[in-house]
């Protein structure tokens, strides 16, 4: 085998591995670039205007510098929709795993490793006490609470 023969295959396997090497990179810059989008469409949009079904006037949910969120409402209905909006744009996930463990069905979620937790919460019939709980509040806080859910309904959306 010839001195040329032998440097014509390295450069040939040089090449190769450079296309190699080249569309590995591309690859990976295609998934770093498609993961920030589908994260960043996962978050809340937290400008602009939204629309919130069933509010009876002008609603204005403001976060300051540190996010911090002020609402400004004309009724106690309003302020609950909206308060109920924020809660699920922003604590949505918390929420469900408040719910579940509550209720004794973070299992559901997670697995075997909170089952023993989820036995004993349920001893304490929580989704039970809370219709109890539920049936004895006033019209309006009812209708308070029906807002806040409705408002957490349309954040979540």
């Amino acid at each position: 085998m010839s001195f040329q023969t032998r440097e014509t295959k390295l450069h040939r396997w040089m090449k190769w591995g450079a296309v190699v090497v080249a569309s590995i990179v591309a690859l990976l810059i295609v998934v770093a670039i498609s993961v920030y989008f589908l994260v960043r469409q996962s978050l809340p949009a937290l400008d602009g205007n939204a629309s919130v079904v069933g509010l009876t006037s002008s609603t204005t949910i403001n976060r300051d510098a540190l996010g911090t969120v002020n609402i400004s409402a004309a009724n106690a209905i309003d302020a609950a929709r909206a308060l109920g909006y924020v809660h699920a744009q922003e604590r949505f996930f918390e929420m469900d795993l408040a719910r579940r463990s509550a209720a004794g069905e973070l299992s559901e979620l997670l697995g075997k490793a909170t089952l023993k937790m989820d036995e004993a919460k349920r001893l304490h019939r929580f989704r039970a006490r809370l219709t109890t709980a539920l049936a004895s509040l006033s019209g309006n806080e009812r209708a308070q609470l029906a807002a806040y859910t409705a408002g957490g309904e349309c954040g979540a959306g």
